[in-house]
């Protein structure tokens, strides 16, 4: 019969090389520990990582491998001596030039004709003065209106205002300025002068004073760099004074830029 010991150490070799092949299958292992687990000595552990290329056949030790870094670029530097001179400051913007400043009046020139397109209403200017009473003069003809040339023109700057008077009505009919009290505030009144020149008005205000109580001072105070002021007769009328009672005023102010200068 065969040796039983002889047998006995065959198949622990046959185990032995087989439970190794298999630890170094699965992954990598502590090669020195392995060998001394198998041999029963007391080793040392030995940190080094052993890898298999190749089921059942174990390789020595191998260098990790990692991907490759490039080294960082050199940082520039700009030396003290060369630094970059300080940019320029920008040229400054030239301003748009400002519009030219609106005139507050036009040269002095006598006024020839009244025209209020709203109502239909247009007439030649006769010269007024003052009565004996220091009243204010009316034309003769009802169907024209005066200008009072005692005092400003219509269109002159800084004055106090031009004054344009005219009836109502008459004993045949209505008058130059029997529409007046259905002005409203933002119409216009043109007055053409005798240079050619267009002076327009924008009406600022109606009031109806008792003629007996007129604020005169109020009426005729200047209150924009030139105005315009237009009266005509309301109210009652006064069959024994032959006379209506009130004054219907309308204040007006001059639109420059509305205005035509002399041709």
């Amino acid at each position: 019969m065969p040796d039983d010991s002889a047998t006995r150490r065959r198949h622990h070799g046959r185990r032995l090389a087989t439970a190794l092949v298999a630890t170094t299958v699965t992954a990598p292992v502590l090669v020195a520990g392995a060998v001394a687990a198998t041999s029963g000595r007391d080793l040392p552990p030995v940190a080094t990582v052993a890898t298999i290329e190749d089921p059942g056949t174990p390789t020595g030790p191998v260098t990790p491998q990692f991907a490759p870094v490039s080294p960082a670029p050199p940082t520039e530097t700009t030396p003290a001596n060369t630094a970059r001179p300080p940019e320029p400051d920008p040229a400054p913007s030239t301003p748009a030039p400002s519009p030219p400043p609106v005139p507050a009046g036009l040269p002095h020139a006598e006024p020839v004709r009244i025209a209020i397109p709203d109502l239909g209403i247009t007439s030649e200017l006769v010269r007024l003065g003052l009565n004996p009473d220091g009243s204010l003069q009316v034309p003769e003809d009802f169907d024209l209106a005066g200008w009072y040339a005692d005092g400003p023109a219509p269109g002159d700057a800084e004055a106090p205002p031009a004054v344009i008077v005219g009836h109502v009505d008459s004993t045949t009919g209505p008058a130059v300025f029997h529409r007046l009290r259905e002005l409203v505030v933002g119409q216009r009144v043109d007055v053409t002068r005798e240079d050619g020149s267009v002076a327009v008005f924008r009406v600022r205000d109606t009031v109806q004073y008792p003629k007996a109580a007129l604020p005169t001072d109020e009426v005729y105070a200047t209150r924009s760099p030139s105005e315009l002021v237009l009266i005509t007769c309301s109210g009652a009328f006064d069959r024994a004074a032959r006379s209506y009672l009130d004054n219907f005023v309308v204040t007006a102010s001059l639109d420059p830029e509305a205005s035509s200068v002399p041709p």
